[in-house]
């Protein structure tokens, strides 16, 4: 399979020329992430970048994760329409520590956290219990298992119906 190579074009003001694509879809979907139309000049690439920028760097501090993002990919796009892309891909991230990692989400306290393992162990149990009933009285006491088919149903008939009424509807049951 062979590759076409895409004509260069000279971005405004000098430096590496900027890859034009035949279809313009690349050009487009980034001229679309400044806010721009797909016939931007570079002087209105270079003004959206600086609004988009300025706008990022007055984020207040609960958005500060998602404006770093943001900010990233709009140098990105930045840099591949002006001919800089090799400078935005050549830089590295910078590792997130523990103690930032920690510090940007709330921690849970640990009484939640036992509280809730309880609750899943009780739900496990009760849930292993009933489908040990239901198989046992299938499989040994066929009596047994139309007794507890027929308690479950009256018990269901009985929710709808209370649910029903919560909600202003009258229920037969």
């Amino acid at each position: 399979m062979t590759q076409r190579q895409a004509p260069q074009t000279p971005p405004a003001g000098g430096g590496t020329p900027a890859p034009t694509h035949e279809s313009g879809d690349l050009r487009q979907a980034l001229l679309a992430s400044l806010g721009l139309p797909a016939d931007a000049t570079p002087e209105a690439v270079e003004a959206a970048h600086e609004r988009v920028a300025t706008y990022l760097s007055s984020a207040p501090t609960e958005l500060s994760g998602w404006a770093t993002q943001q900010a990233t990919a709009a140098d990105a796009a930045h840099a591949v329409l002006t001919g800089k892309a090799g400078d935005v891909l050549s830089r590295r991230a910078t590792p997130v520590t523990a103690a930032r990692r920690t510090g940007d989400r709330p921690q849970i306290p640990k009484l939640v956290t036992v509280l809730g393992s309880i609750a899943l162990i009780a739900a496990i149990v009760v849930g292993v219990g009933l489908v040990g009933a239901f198989v046992a009285t299938l499989l040994w006491w066929h009596w047994g298992f139309i007794l507890l088919v027929a308690v479950g149903l009256s018990l269901g008939a009985v929710e709808v119906g209370q649910a029903l009424r919560r909600v202003g509807m009258n229920a037969a049951v």
